[in-house]
Formats: structure tokens, sequence, C-alpha cells
């Protein structure tokens, strides 16, 4: 089950720029209110597209958070006039309300809330009070490997149909947790087909096949799609080469005094960042870029990447920008460029809800955690 999301584009075009158009507003609110919407705008509709298409009949959501990924699955629901979501989220409260009602009260108005069942606690228990089977299944939720082996082994067995992965793999690298590993090696253990949602999202950009969609979240998609069970065998996708893999081997440069070799990697990865306007993260990348120019005395250098870093941390949308703010001036006392960690003080003092967000980090890491090299994301 191998589907084919271009066509799909074509296809439902009218139905997702009203999609669009209508959870736009949605994620405004979300954002003022900090519920923090994190799924990207394209798996989104992707996942809208996949649901539409195959019309399941029972949907299982492991962690729905307030309820954005929710509104692709219901909307694609409630135009198919059948099936049910059930969403399961460990938190009973968020942001000291009821998370049942936050998560009905984030839905687009003309879904069909009927279609909706919310199951509130820790997922290993409550979902034995779900159906035994369902035909679809997201996962966006705990990037532990224990977590990713309890539900390959619990949940992947009742599922008849297709799962939807957050948080897998872009198309250049897998993501940095252990779930993501911990997946990744059953995948290539079982030869499971999939689809990396991240080259798809490419080929829409050069083809300029969403190019009319309301912006929402407008991040690069690190998601995975795959029937279940796998009907047959797939090697291991390939990656693209990555600006992760860019700066290791410019400080393997660095360590061999090969000076020009580092130059020219770091200034692809710059290259590489501001080509790429869906990257997430990117003020993460420059600190760590700008280290490597500071270790070749390139101290201009090293200060136009903080300095281009500092405007992407201004340009996250709310409520993701004040943990942007907090990163990056802590991330510049740490590693001592004190220039960029004084400019970006201002942004801490005129963003007040960045403060608990500095607070939070010092107290628990004790900057152990800012000794590490920031570019995981």
């Amino acid at each position: 089950m191998m589907i084919d999301f271009l066509a799909l584009y074509s296809k439902y075009q009218d139905e997702l720029y009203e999609l669009a158009d209508e959870l736009r507003d949605i994620y405004f609110k979300m954002a003022k209110q900090r519920f923090k919407p994190a799924f990207g705008d394209t798996e989104g509709e992707m996942l809208y597209l996949a649901i539409r298409e195959l019309k399941p009949e029972i949907v299982f959501e492991i962690s729905p958070a307030a309820g954005w990924s929710t509104n692709y699955i219901l909307g694609a629901l409630t135009r198919n006039q059948k099936g049910v979501v059930h969403s399961f989220e460990l938190l009973r409260k968020t942001n000291g309300q009821d998370t049942e009602s936050v998560i009905r009260n984030n839905q687009n108005v003309h879904w069909d809330t009927n279609r909706l069942v919310v199951h509130l606690g820790d997922v290993v228990e409550t979902i034995q009070s779900a159906p035994s089977t369902a035909d679809f299944l997201l996962i966006d939720s705990c990037h532990e490997a224990w977590f990713a082996k309890w539900y390959i082994e619990n949940v992947f067995p009742r599922i008849s149909g297709a799962i939807f992965m957050q948080d897998i793999a872009f198309h250049d690298r897998l993501a940095h947790t252990p779930e993501a590993r911990h997946v990744w090696n059953w995948i290539e253990a079982n030869q499971v087909p999939i689809n990396m949602l991240s080259k798809v999202e490419i080929v829409l950009e050069k083809d300029r096949v969403r190019s009319h969609l309301p912006v929402r979240r407008h991040y690069r998609t690190n998601s995975i799609f795959f029937q279940f069970p796998p009907n047959s065998k797939q090697s291991l996708p390939n990656f693209t080469e990555s600006v992760d893999a860019l700066i290791e081997k410019a400080i393997q440069n660095i360590k061999n005094n090969e000076r020009r070799k580092a130059d020219e990697k770091l200034n692809q990865g710059m290259v590489r960042i501001s080509y790429d306007p869906m990257m997430a993260n990117k003020y993460l990348y420059c600190i760590s870029i700008a280290k490597c120019f500071r270790k070749l005395s390139m101290k201009n250098e090293a200060m136009r990447c903080l300095q281009r870093g500092l405007g992407y941390v201004i340009g996250e949308d709310e409520p993701h920008r004040y943990k942007a703010i907090a990163q990056f001036f802590l991330y510049c006392v740490r590693f001592s460029f004190f220039r960029a960690a004084w400019k970006s003080l201002f942004l801490v003092a005129a963003e007040p809800r960045s403060w608990r967000h500095v607070g939070c980090m010092i107290w628990e890491a004790g900057f152990r955690r800012f000794g590490k090299e920031p570019i995981s994301h």
C-alpha cells in the first residue's frame, strides 16, 4: 500500500485549501494559548489525504497533546462520513485545563466531534478499553526506546491497514531520538517498505504542488508511512548528506589541520541552511558552525553565523520562539559567544515567557546539557 501522494494532492486540491485556510486560525489560537501545535503542514496534509483515501473505520492516535494533529484526522473522517478516532493522551490536565476539553475545543467547528473518543491516562493501560483492532495508527509520542519497543510489540499487531509515524526520519537523517533509532533498526531487520514523507515533500516543493496553500506550521516533515502488516520486503532507503554530517566532517578536518576542507564543509552547511526554508531549529546549526569557524580563527565568520542564528530565533512562531530564545542565549553563554549572548539577552528581557524556559533549563540540566553539540533536534 504505497499511496501516490502527488496524485492525491491533485485529487483533493480544493479540500486541501479549505482545510489549510480553516486550520490557520486554529493554529494561531492554539499558539497564543501556549498549546504548541507542532505537526508540520505537509505531514498534516498527507495524514489527511491518507485517511481520505483509505477510509478507515477505526483510527488510533497516540498522544494528540492539545489536538492539533487530531484536526487533520477528524477532518478526513468527517469528509468520509465514516470512521472513529480513538485518541490516547497521557496528561489529564493541559495548561491547567481538562485535556479532553482542550482537545475538543481546539477542533474545527465543522468537524463531527462525535467521531472522536478521548482516552486519558497511560496508553499502556487505556488502550485495553479501545477496540481490539484498528485500520490506521498515528504515533507522535514518547521518544524513548522502551516506548517504541512497547508499541511495536503491543500496538502494531492490532493494526490492519496503515501506520503513520512522526519524528522518525528526515530525507537526510534520522531524528535524534532513541525511539527513531529503535524503529529504524526494526524496519531494517524486518525489511518493511516505508514511504519517507520528507522525500515526497521535496518533490511537492520542486513541482510547486502546494505553493498556493495557506501556511500554518511550515517545517520539514520527519514522518514515515507504511502498510501494516507489510505484504512485501524492501531494503532501507538512502539518506542524502545532512548538515549534521557536514559539520561532523568539518570537525574531523579541523582535527587533521585541513583548514580549506573544513571551511568548504562549513560553507556548504550554511548554504543548505539558507536554502531550506522548512528546516527547523536552524539557530542550533548556526551555533555549531560558529564553534567550528572559531576553531579556525575565523571570528568574523563565526559572528555572521550567530547573527543569522539570532534572526532564525526571532522568526520562530510563538510559543516555540520562547524556547528558541532561551536555548540560543544559554548556548551562547556556555560556548563563550558573549557578544551574541548579550544581544540575545535583550530578546530574553523582551519575551517574559522565555524566562521560564531559561530557568527550567538551568535547573534541570545544571548546564550539563549545554556541553553537548547543539545540532541535535
